[in-house]
């Protein structure tokens, strides 16, 4: 009897905070499916009802919580798969904002690294006299498949002339092919130096690139009358497809030219 009435004073009394809620569900629970007579939990009693209703509204808060992680742990397995997927990296490339600092740090090392290089070379070629430009190849020759790429970003800061020439001696034969080597014959037709200009006439005579066209149709106007030939000579070539034609001006036929007797 002390069961029923206890069990009654819980069915009427407010809960007030959630945690009190809780409590108070869960010893209704205990009281009504431990103690209560079989006679009360046969009959459909305000208490049974009390107590489905009071199941009922414990067990939707906990669907609904557990509704939300199920949805949410998905999205997140989604979102991830979707990431590091192949495809994904091939459609929106974003390697470049993933990066460490430990790659960043790399990437400055390295920078440092090449622009030494490049004042090595700058410093090497600042030179006039035969055997020193020999000893400026030997320097060049040892920074491997990177050379030319060197070379080209040294060109510009050159100082001597005949270093300057040497360069376009040398690099003219990989210009039909390397965008570096041919950029670089259109800055030596600008150059100061007669002898850089007819070597970067002889490189882009030798490209046979349509490109060179306009830069070289600009030095028709030229004051020096040897450079005004020279680009005579090289559109010449390119417009024949026949880069023989920038040494053979005559077109005799007789005249054969390669990079060592430009």
């Amino acid at each position: 009897m002390t069961d029923e009435m206890n069990l009654l004073r819980l069915v009427d009394a407010p809960a007030s905070t959630k945690r009190r809620r809780n409590l108070h569900h869960r010893q209704i629970k205990v009281l009504a499916g431990e103690r209560l007579p079989a006679s009360h939990l046969n009959a459909p009693s305000s208490v049974e009802v009390t107590l489905k209703e009071c199941n009922q509204d414990f067990r939707k808060p906990l669907k609904f919580r557990h509704a939300i992680a199920t949805g949410f742990r998905g999205l997140i397995q989604c979102v991830s798969n979707l990431l590091f997927s192949k495809r994904f990296f091939r459609q929106f490339p974003i390697t470049g904002h993933l990066r460490t600092g430990s790659d960043r740090t790399r990437d400055i090392l390295d920078a440092a690294m090449r622009a030494e290089r490049v004042n090595a070379l700058v410093e090497a070629f600042s030179v006039s006299r035969r055997p020193e430009i020999d000893s400026a190849w030997e320097i060049a020759h040892s920074m491997g498949d990177e050379m030319l790429a060197l070379l080209a970003e040294a060109f510009p800061q050159i100082r001597k002339s005949a270093g300057r020439a040497s360069i376009m001696r040398y690099v003219g034969k990989f210009s039909r092919e390397n965008e570096l080597v041919f950029g670089m014959g259109i800055v030596a037709v600008q150059d100061r130096s007669y002898e850089v200009r007819h070597y970067g006439c002889a490189l882009l005579a030798y490209s046979l690139r349509n490109e060179a066209l306009p830069t070289l149709t600009v030095l028709l106007r030229h004051s020096d009358h040897r450079t005004v030939a020279d680009a005579r000579a090289a559109i010449d070539a390119i417009k024949r497809k026949n880069h023989y034609f920038f040494m053979d001006r005559d077109h005799s036929g007789k005249i054969r030219w390669d990079y060592a007797s430009i």
